[in-house]
């Protein structure tokens, strides 16, 4: 081939260098460079910290009664009821206008009743008075017996007598004697009594009488069986359960009862009924006389009158 050209030379060079180009073309390759880009943020965004306001001081918190409080008395109260209950009637000072009592507790150790007091501190500004108070507390006197017992609050201190043992009764076991006296057309003493095992009275005042509600007496158990003594003399067992004719209208009627060996009787006695034995009315006014129910009822029982029957 290359000896058709004129100038061989000349085409051994030219083809070389068309072979050599067609060479380099195929060796070269297109290589294509990314653009550069941030590496990802594998880390989770953070907030920045938020300061706390500072914690503000409390308002109100609990202080002792030493400089805080001051006691001026205390008294106890014994009501009138059964069993009996007390309360610690208790006066003093609130040392300033800040010093708040919430309550009061009292705390039995043997013979003694502590009185303790719950205080707490409220506010900033105080008024720099003392502050007066008064306030009650229950003494828990439950089964206690008779005795002298100390109640103190504070520097104060004062004593109170049970005059016997402040237990329970159970009534339905120890109820030996009962009287009740109802209402008339007029202004009759209206009012009933029961009288216990131990001597224990119970009186529930109703109407037209000087005290009203329920009161506790006492009488001796000697007392008890003498009453006991008088129902056996009459023989109540064997009267009738009812008096209840009505010779006249508009009077009251008796209820007596009696409890013994494990035996009950009732009698119903009006008083406008007059077949009734004087026994029975007697042994009536012997049961308010031996309780004294005058000292509640503010009359003498009735005198005993019986009522004759009308003829025809």
């Amino acid at each position: 081939m290359l000896a058709k050209f004129k100038y061989p030379a000349l085409a051994a060079l030219l083809f070389l260098t068309i072979l050599f180009a067609a060479c380099t073309a195929e060796l070269t390759t297109v290589t294509s460079v990314p653009e550069a880009t941030e590496p990802p943020n594998s880390e989770e965004p953070t907030e920045e910290p938020t300061a706390e306001p500072p914690a503000e001081a409390p308002t109100a918190y609990p202080v002792d009664e030493a400089g805080n409080l001051y006691v001026n008395s205390v008294d106890v109260l014994l009501m009138e009821s059964f069993p009996l209950q007390a309360q610690a009637v208790v006066t003093g000072d609130l040392a300033n206008g800040c010093i708040v009592l919430n309550g009061l507790t009292a705390v039995r150790d043997g013979d003694n009743w502590r009185i303790e007091f719950d205080l707490t501190h409220q506010g900033e500004m105080c008024t720099e008075a003392l502050v007066p108070f008064e306030e009650n507390v229950a003494l828990d006197i439950l089964g206690v017996p008779a005795g002298t017992y100390t109640v103190s609050a504070g520097d104060v201190s004062t004593e109170f007598t049970l005059a016997m043992d402040n237990g329970p009764i159970d009534e339905e076991s120890s109820a030996v004697i009962t009287l009740e006296r109802t209402p008339c057309f007029g202004f009759c003493p209206t009012y009933t009594l029961a009288i216990f095992a131990d001597g224990t009275v119970r009186y529930n005042g109703l109407n037209h009488v000087d005290v009203m509600g329920e009161q506790t007496g006492q009488i001796s158990p000697e007392q008890v069986q003498a009453l006991i003594d008088a129902f056996q003399a009459i023989n109540y067992f064997d009267l009738q359960d009812e008096y209840t004719d009505l010779y006249v209208s508009d009077m009251p009627y008796t209820i007596t009862s009696l409890t013994l060996d494990g035996q009950t009787k009732e009698i119903n006695r009006y008083s406008g009924d007059g077949s009734a034995p004087m026994a029975l009315l007697e042994l009536e006014n012997l049961i308010d006389t031996t309780v004294n129910s005058e000292q509640w009822t503010g009359s003498p029982p009735p005198e005993p009158i019986l009522i004759e029957k009308p003829e025809g």
